[in-house]
């Protein structure tokens, strides 16, 4: 990269690419400075807009990256990445209206994006719109088969509505998807599937107490070795 840089600076891509492997090492600072070089050469890149949205967004700085998405939309409408993003951003600061709005139209833009149903799928959720919620995590998961998180959130959407049969199926569904089951899946299912129901277990310590109080209690009257001269001095 840095020869690539080095050999001709109008090859501005390799800026954004080293943006991209900063910002995956979680250097923002650095990535947002190569992005903006990037722009500096081509500054209506929705792509390296939307980008950069993220890296402020990484840092705190929300506004700035409210910015970058909406340059990016006006850039190119049909950026569906940029709604998605702006969209959770706006759901994430209290802009809900805005929000949802957003998150319809990148869903609109992407019909097949198994990511943008997710993405909205957390913004339902997040707003208490639980039914809409379980909905674009199933368009998710069927969308995209092999896409695991879905199913995992979904089973989590299900345990927090009280729906316990349904959680267990998708943990064990998530579990034959990705090879292995989260600890906090485990558990759960070792809750419901080791659950003895209390009344029986209450019912159960109540008849051997009795039966054993009585036990002693005739033991004692007829018992002709016991200490106690009268059987009925207890």
């Amino acid at each position: 990269m840095p020869m690539a840089l080095g050999i001709d600076r109008t090859y501005h891509w390799s800026y954004h690419s080293r943006a991209v492997a900063y910002h995956g090492l979680e250097d923002y600072e650095e990535a947002i400075k190569d992005y903006q070089r990037k722009l500096s050469y081509e500054p209506d890149n929705a792509v390296t807009h939307s980008s950069l949205g993220l890296a402020y967004e990484e840092l705190g700085e929300f506004e700035k990256a409210i910015d970058h998405y909406t340059r990016s939309i006006e850039a190119d409408s049909t950026e569906p990445y940029a709604h998605i993003l702006r969209g959770l951003l706006y759901v994430e600061t209290g802009r809900r209206e805005l929000g949802l709005e957003d998150l319809r139209r990148g869903v609109e833009i992407e019909p097949d994006g198994y990511i943008e149903f997710y993405n909205r799928g957390l913004a339902n959720e997040e707003l208490g719109r639980f039914d809409e919620a379980i909905t674009d995590y199933t368009s998710s998961a069927n969308l995209n088969p092999y896409y695991a998180t879905a199913v995992w959130v979904r089973g989590d959407l299900y345990w927090e509505r009280g729906e316990r049969q349904q959680a267990i199926a998708d943990y064990k569904r998530y579990e034959k998807m990705n090879g292995l089951m989260l600890p906090h899946m485990e558990d759960r299912i070792a809750q419901i599937e080791n659950k003895i129901p209390f009344l029986p277990v209450a019912t159960l310590l109540l008849l051997v107490g009795f039966f054993a109080f009585g036990w002693l209690r005739y033991g004692r009257r007829q018992s002709p070795s016991h200490p106690n001269d009268d059987p009925y001095d207890f």
